[in-house]
């Protein structure tokens, strides 16, 4: 899940600088390890300058993506790319940027990966988004607006669940919450207050409702 520029040198010029600091990854086998067995993230730290996306650097990032993605084919790897909210990333913050920049680096085994915390923030709302990916959307993170318990806060499930219905989506459902996290997944996210009364809640109560919205619009949880 490819989220920011390259590590240590967010302004590479060329493609082939960004290729050689961010793409080295692309070498290593232990992408099959990352995630499950066929699927592979990158995590660069959040990096912002101010600006969107310049086009040296999406050229860079594509040429390191067909780079990486090409070799995690032959482990049988796919490599996604996740929109994330403008305030933790300025590369990729849209369905329609993570589309474009799939366009860019041209492998089947590059997919869309959307999250409904970042869509909240980014999107006018959860249809459109889902219908333009299409069957390039392999993964979706379910996470409440306040990174909370599903169904507690104001993401539009429904409008969800139904596009992806519409679009026959076979790919994996994640419950994603941030409940009372480590001290270094507190200050990358910025959760200094506990999202849910406690650790459990998400599944005690998030996962059955993610479950039944799934079942009512004919998809398995």
């Amino acid at each position: 899940m490819l989220r920011g520029a390259p590590r240590g040198r967010p302004r590479a010029r060329r493609a082939g600088e960004g290729g050689r600091v961010f793409g080295e990854g692309g070498r290593g086998d232990g992408g099959a390890r990352v995630g499950g067995p066929d699927r592979r993230g990158v995590h660069p730290p959040r990096h912002l300058h101010g600006q969107a996306a310049r086009e040296h650097e999406l050229i860079a990032v594509a040429e390191v993506l067909k780079k990486t993605a090409r070799h995690a084919a032959t482990l049988g790897v796919s490599v996604g790319v996740q929109p994330v909210n403008r305030f933790e990333n300025y590369l990729v913050n849209t369905a329609r940027g993570a589309d474009e920049l799939i366009d860019r680096v041209g492998e089947p085994n590059v997919f869309a990966h959307l999250d409904t915390f970042h869509m909240n923030i980014e999107e006018k709302g959860f249809r459109d988004p889902v219908l333009r990916l299409g069957d390039r959307l392999r993964y979706v993170h379910l996470s409440e607006s306040d990174r909370g318990t599903p169904g507690s806060g104001n993401i539009r499930w429904d409008e969800l669940f139904a596009a992806l219905s519409e679009t026959g989506f076979d790919g994996r459902l994640v419950l994603e919450s941030f409940v009372h996290p480590d001290p270094e997944m507190t200050r990358l996210a910025a959760l200094w207050r506990d999202v849910a009364e406690d650790p459990e809640e998400p599944l005690r109560e998030g996962l059955p409702f993610l479950r039944a919205k799934a079942k009512e619009h004919g998809l398995r949880l």
